[in-house]
């Protein structure tokens, strides 16, 4: 006949598995590594400036002017939408900056960055993973200020 199997050594493992499963959600301890959390961003109020950028125009030595962009948050920001105010001087122009969707309904920051020639600066997004994309490029010629797109961006619907 054969030896009847002990329950006891199951008991304990499956007692001490318990616990330690336990212990890592009574800690707040996630099964998710931190690389993979989702971070987050949410636009300041409505009328906040976001970021802005700005070099002096060493051309006009009698005044102190300046070449600026700024990113303006809206009531509509949360769905990717801004003011962008373009200065060269007293010449002041405003337009609203779009940004692409994002996988997940990521609500992306808009970003600037110097250019790599005077009087240029580059509108971007950072989507949550610190890397700066490109979007616009401003920059001005012939003291008039342009913008132009530089990069598009897409978002592919899964397919079934």
């Amino acid at each position: 006949m054969p030896k009847p199997i002990s329950l006891y050594p199951f008991l304990i493992l499956l007692l001490a598995t318990t616990a330690l499963f336990s212990c890592g959600e009574a800690t707040g301890v996630s099964s998710t590594p931190a690389s993979h959390a989702k971070i987050t961003w949410q636009p300041p109020a409505s009328g906040t400036v976001i970021d802005s950028f700005q070099e002096r125009i060493t051309e006009d030595k009698l005044n102190e002017i300046y070449f600026k962009v700024s990113v303006i948050s809206t009531e509509t920001s949360k769905n990717g939408s801004y003011n962008l105010k373009l200065e060269y001087g007293y010449n002041i122009n405003e337009t609203t900056l779009d940004l692409p969707e994002w996988p997940d309904h990521t609500v992306l920051r808009p970003v600037l960055q110097q250019g790599k020639e005077k009087y240029q600066c580059l509108v971007g997004f950072d989507p949550g993973d610190g890397a700066f994309r490109p979007l616009y490029e401003v920059r001005v010629i012939d003291k008039n200020i342009r913008m132009k797109q530089t990069h598009q961006y897409y978002h592919q619907l899964p397919t079934d």
